[in-house]
């Protein structure tokens, strides 16, 4: 059976609205959105988008892929014309980290098997790890972005 590749995002997508929902201008969004898309008021601002989607293996227990997004990021500093966004960026990639770690309530391990340390997103993958972080401070200008690269193994059903 085939694998729903939206669910894996969306779960993403819901998940980080959740966590740094508070801190953002606008929701969060399955759509990339460009700079001059974002007026400062939307801003801290986070687009969850699909970047490459891989079949790994498929056998008894069903297809496995790995499927890896990008988180983007946008903030500006505009409290002094002279600062980084680099501050808030950090910030908010801290909350996306937290917000990839395994939750009390997901489904852990049985016994004699490792506990993972990162998130189900509520059951919709395996797992959810980031791999790469990369950070513009916006010294060109008081608008800065990151890239939180995550994969995610997610198998469909027999």
């Amino acid at each position: 059976m085939p694998i729903d590749h939206e669910a894996p995002l969306r779960a993403l997508a819901e998940r980080l609205q959740t966590y740094c929902g508070s801190y953002l201008g606008r929701p969060v969004s399955r759509r990339l959105i460009t700079w001059d898309q974002l007026g400062a008021a939307e801003q801290a601002a986070i687009c969850v988008v699909g970047l490459v989607h891989s079949p790994r293996v498929g056998g008894p227990e069903g297809a496995i892929w790995t499927i890896t997004a990008g988180i983007y990021v946008y903030a500006r500093a505009d409290a002094d014309p002279g600062s980084s966004a680099e501050p808030i960026l950090n910030e908010l990639v801290g909350k996306i980290e937290a917000a990839l770690e395994r939750q009390p309530d997901e489904v852990t391990l049985g016994p004699g098997q490792m506990v993972q340390k990162w998130s189900t997103l509520g059951g919709a993958v395996q797992w959810v790890q980031p791999s790469l972080v990369e950070i513009d401070d916006g010294s060109q200008g008081n608008e800065g972005i990151a890239l939180v690269t995550v994969e995610m193994l997610v198998q469909s059903s027999p």
